[in-house]
């Protein structure tokens, strides 16, 4: 089968996350994020500046994300991907990094498994 050129349009990364409840114990929810696919060189400057301590976790989130689905408010209802959602969603206790941990996992481990 030949290797197809694609469109960097962003794809479902399904993710867990977890985060405090009101028993105070921690608890672990799933959401699917539309994220971006970053280019090789990205994919580099990202791995150098935070390396370097000039990009953090927040920072590569807010570049990767695109959109997102299952993420819902406590009524139930539909969270809209909006930047300041995107920022709410972010400044949420070790979110940021549980998202980027997930987000690398997706570049390594799916490029690995062909």
């Amino acid at each position: 089968m030949a290797f197809v050129k694609r469109k960097a349009s962003p794809v479902d990364l399904r993710v867990i996350l977890s985060q405090p409840s009101a028993s105070g114990q921690w608890e672990s929810e799933e959401m699917t994020l539309k994220v971006k696919i970053l280019t090789q060189s990205r994919l580099r400057e990202f791995i150098e500046l935070s390396s370097n301590g000039e990009l953090n976790d927040e920072q590569i989130a807010m570049e990767a994300i695109a959109g997102w689905s299952d993420y819902v408010d406590e009524d139930g209802k539909p969270v809209a991907f909006t930047k300041s959602n995107l920022s709410e969603l972010l400044d949420l206790p070790m979110i940021p990094t549980q998202i980027t941990k997930q987000l690398v996992e997706f570049y390594t481990e799916g490029a690995s498994k062909n």
